[in-house]
């Protein structure tokens, strides 16, 4: 098959040639009725260990991509996939290689595209896996390179898991000129003028000699080009590295969808592209304002400091991330990408950076300096620049002569210190063209102003008797122009910046305008004071504004937090948890994300009102006092105090009734203690009235469709299903506040089967099937844990693998969503090092209670290698079961968990007494990380 690209020169599309993953084809499995809303977490079984790493599950409770179109220009897709089609706009797709409106996979082609679309968008569904913006919108440009234009005219975000194999070939500057064009025309023009967002992989060719800068397409400054890490964080053995890199994601053993109706593990930075893509959706539906440029840098703001042992890691000058510079590698560029903070910030975003506002600073200079062979002192040449900007990209158009460029270094070296490797000896030092006429990128001078001198310099380190000639080169500074108002962003990164090498972030000293503090990623509980000279509290370290700095919005994040302004006229958003906020003086606004009709606003005076969100769907901001507040922004929408004084202020609030959900066994009552989240915002005390639309009083029954409910004096309902009924049961009630107002909700109790399996985990693993049961991948543990997958054989279980996968840990935690009820739940163990018992020693709480102390898997085992389950029962009441392990020696270790109805265990190996044998820890000989011993899927190459 061939296609041609944008220039209209015809290339041959082929696979590179390294295996990839065996994937399992499935039959397609029976549809669920699950919403795929925000707001409802994903409980597809086959949820890959990317979903953790990059910390989505928050970002879920309020976002899925909803409402954002994510086109991928790849080589077709199975769009009738079970877990795509409901996501799949068949109304935006085209191939390039037909030029007709049908991208389906044919001729062994599209393998590669449906991959890369679960990993986006496969729904959330309860069947199969689920995608990072399950809720967004996908559609497929058939045609890898020559549909890119396309794929941006049809979408918001443009996937792209391709890149071209030869160094230095897609040059913007000659043959590929017309490709550069259209990003330009799609920043200019996409989205309504903010720019489409634009994601490309970077390539796997790291033992090559490949590097994300050989390629105009990865480093753009109009594009997003992702790197791959693996489950222990660290960058692959084949991900490309790189100054234009802007982050990294999971690139290693990700699940996703494969073929027609089949789902397994694929590697390379084609899958890390895909993620970010979704995340960028996710950021989008937070906030559908963000020009391309406001994406780019609340990703590097954003971005985890992973692995930050390793080598490579700098810190720029910019002063806006955390007091001071942000972190940079040439392996992950700002870091693995991170959901949650990105989401976060993205919702509290004010600025919109677009290509109709950006600033270039540029200059060239000619220098003509000869290249002597195998010198490491090397030449330098340099640019003054009398002004700058705010840097997001730095480019350098570099013209070098010279006939052997694998020999050739190049670095780029700013007025404040910061250097980027522009070209590190390509090919190692084995590649056989010859010159370089290219544009290089470097992403890691970020907020930097680039005033003063930038030097250039070039090394011949190869000892070839090759030379050149370093003919000429420029410079591009792009970003935003210089402001005096500055927005300073914060995280939980703020608490590692203790003692005296970091005194200077620790003061916010700024005497020039007016600025924004911004601790909308900071999870935990915060303590912000505006007040000149007053010491703050942001992720357990102190934050003092200097008294010449003026700070005027203050933005804080998921805690309880506390913040009192000073005496200018101050901006506050509180976002989610329960916080106080006192404005001080002036005229002060406060701002919520959701109309006013989704809060009860109580407890008004002269001074101070509490505002509590109780709408039907959106973010929940939790209850805030605040005083000293004079205007309230709900979704862009301004009220003043007096208008709340006159709206709210007097007469009787109703209740708020939140739905319900329960399970329980054919003919088994189940006590609903329904009441427990439903709240008034009067603080009226709350009783039911009403129960299937039915009146009733305490001791009252009445007979539903599918069983009974019966109100009890202390305010529960104990609910029976009819004898022989399974399936789902659903009733309303209604709670009064006493003073004639009311409110409804629903409730739903699944009627399962004793036994039934409701969850199950291949822990420390992927996804797997055994005897009728599925286990999904590892998901929800919390903690400073390990995994592994080992291969020593398994006694007294046929199912090795699952036992054979583990995660292990002093201390860690499971927090597994679920209805309430009564469960079985049984831990599965194996002990794969210790070879005598008393040596691996640990505790197991389940819902907070002790359960087991002293567990020794080798002791209960009867030896080393033998599987060992544990049968406990649970009753969960608040939707949450919670698994914890504590260990006493060495470190605990579990390889599974299965949840299932109560009343149907019959995994051997119940355990139901305590007090055992007490039995460095890890796994034993032969451990390797399941995750690392994939070899990539290379990207989609065009030679």
């Amino acid at each position: 098959m061939s296609f041609g690209h944008d220039g209209g020169l015809v290339h041959a599309f082929r696979i590179d040639g390294e295996p990839e993953p065996m994937a399992l084809e499935l039959p397609e499995p029976m549809a669920l009725d699950v919403p795929d809303e925000a707001g409802t977490l994903p409980t597809d079984p086959r949820q890959g260990w990317h979903l953790n790493a990059i910390n989505v599950r928050k970002a879920w409770a309020d976002y899925n991509g909803k409402g954002v179109i994510v086109g991928i220009n790849d080589d077709g897709i199975y769009y009738d996939h079970p877990d795509l089609r409901d996501n799949y706009r068949h109304d935006l797709d085209w191939d390039m290689t037909t030029n007709k409106s049908d991208a389906i996979a044919t001729n062994g082609n599209g393998s590669h595209g449906t991959k890369v679309a679960g990993v986006i968008g496969a729904g959330a569904n309860g069947f199969g896996t689920v995608g990072v913006a399950f809720g967004s919108d996908i559609t497929m440009v058939k045609g890898a390179g020559s549909g890119l234009g396309k794929t941006l005219q049809v979408s918001d975000v443009a996937n792209n898991s391709w890149i071209y194999s030869a160094f230095f070939s897609d040059n913007f500057k000659t043959s590929f000129a017309s490709a550069n064009r259209v990003l330009e025309k799609y920043m200019a023009e996409g989205r309504d003028g903010l720019g489409s967002i634009v994601v490309f992989a970077g390539g796997n060719n790291r033992g090559g000699g490949d590097n994300v800068n050989y390629h105009n397409h990865q480093n753009s400054p109009y594009t997003i080009v992702v790197g791959a890490t693996g489950s222990n964080g660290q960058h692959t053995s084949w991900s490309n590295p790189g100054a234009a890199l802007l982050v990294a994601a999971p690139g290693a053993g990700i699940e996703t969808t494969v073929g027609p109706s089949g789902y397994g593990g694929v590697s390379g930075t084609s899958f890390s592209s895909p993620i970010v893509a979704a995340v960028t959706a996710l950021m989008l539906e937070a906030n559908p304002n963000l020009g391309y440029r406001d994406v780019q840098e609340i990703l590097a703001y954003s971005a985890q400091h992973n692995h930050p042992g390793s080598g490579g890691w700098q810190y720029n000058k910019a002063g806006t991330w955390n007091g001071g510079g942000l972190h940079f590698s040439h392996d992950y560029g700002f870091g693995q990408v991170d959901a949650t903070a990105a989401v976060r910030l993205a919702e509290t975003w004010t600025k919109q950076s677009t290509f109709h506002n950006l600033q270039k600073v540029t200059a060239t200079v000619s220098p003509k300096i000869a290249i002597p062979d195998n010198n490491s002192q090397g030449i330098s040449s340099s640019i003054t620049l009398p002004s700058g900007l705010s840097i997001q990209t730095v480019q350098v158009d570099l013209n070098i002569s010279h006939s052997h460029i694998g020999d050739l270094r190049v670095t780029l070296t700013s007025p404040d210190g910061t250097t980027a490797t522009l070209v590190n000896r390509p090919g190692n030092g084995n590649t056989s063209q010859t010159s370089i006429n290219f544009v290089l990128t470097a992403n890691n001078f970020w907020h930097e102003t680039g005033e003063g001198k930038w030097t250039l310099k070039v090394f011949d380190l190869g000892n070839t008797g090759k030379t050149g000639t370093l003919n000429s080169w420029s410079l591009i500074l792009n970003g935003d122009a210089k402001s005096k108002d500055a927005v300073y962003v914060y995280s939980d990164d703020f608490g590692t910046f203790t003692g005296g090498a970091h005194a200077g972030r620790r003061l916010l000293h700024d005497p020039d305008g007016a600025h924004t503090l911004n601790a909308a990623m900071v999870t935990g509980d915060v303590v912000i004071d505006l007040k000149p000279g007053a010491v703050s509290q942001i992720a357990g370290n102190t934050l003092t504004i200097s008294s010449q700095t003026k700070v005027v919005k203050a933005f804080l994040g998921d805690g309880n937090d506390t913040v009192y302004g000073n005496n200018h006229d101050n901006v506050f958003f509180g976002g989610r948890g329960d916080d106080y906020i006192d404005g001080g003086g002036g005229i002060n606004t406060a701002r919520y994300l959701s109309p006013i009709t989704f809060y009860n606003i109580w407890n008004v005076d002269p001074k101070s009102v509490t505002v509590t969100f109780s709408g039907p769907y959106g973010v929940d901001e939790g209850t805030d006092f605040l005083t000293n507040i004079q205007k309230f922004d709900f979704a862009g929408e301004y009220f003043t105090l007096s208008q709340l004084q006159a709206m709210y202020g007097i007469g009787n609030r109703p209740p708020v009734a939140k739905d319900d959900t329960a399970v329980t066994a054919p003919g088994k009552a189940v006590v609903l203690d329904l009441l427990a989240n439903d709240r008034d915002p009067d603080g009226d005390t709350l009783t039911i009235i009403k129960i299937g639309g039915h009146a009733v009083v305490p001791g009252g029954q009445v007979t539903l469709a599918n069983g009974t409910a019966r109100l009890n004096a202390d305010g529960t309902v104990t609910y029976t299903p009819k004898e022989g009924f399974t399936g789902t049961a659903t009733f309303s009630y209604t709670v009064s506040d006493g003073k004639g107002g009311e409110a409804t909700a629903n409730v739903e109790v699944s009627v399962k089967a004793p036994g039934t399996v409701v969850s199950a985990f291949n822990v420390g693993g992927g996804a797997l099937s055994f005897d009728g049961t599925d286990w999904g991948a590892d998901a929800y543990f919390s903690g400073s844990t390990n995994s592994a997958t080992i291969s020593a054989a398994i006694a007294g279980t046929d199912n090795d693998a699952l036992y054979q996968s583990l995660r292990w840990g002093q201390n860690f935690s499971y927090a597994i969503p679920v209805e309430n009820g009564d469960y079985t739940v049984t831990l599965q163990f194996v002990e794969t090092k210790w070879e005598s018992a008393s040596l691996r020693v640990f505790d197991i709480y389940v819902e907070g209670e002790k359960q087991i102390s002293g567990f020794d898997i080798f002791a209960e085992a009867g030896g080393r290698h033998i599987a060992h389950d544990v049968v406990l029962p649970v009753s969960v009441q608040d939707g949450i079961l919670n698994l914890d392990f504590l260990a006493t020696a060495n470190q605990a270790m579990i390889a599974g968990i299965v949840i299932e109805t109560a009343g149907g265990a019959s995994l051997a190996g119940v355990f139901d007494q305590e007090g055992f044998a007490s039995g460095d820890d890890g796994v034993g000989a032969g451990v390797s990380d399941w995750l690392q011993s994939y070899q990539p899927e290379p990207d989609l190459l065009v030679a």
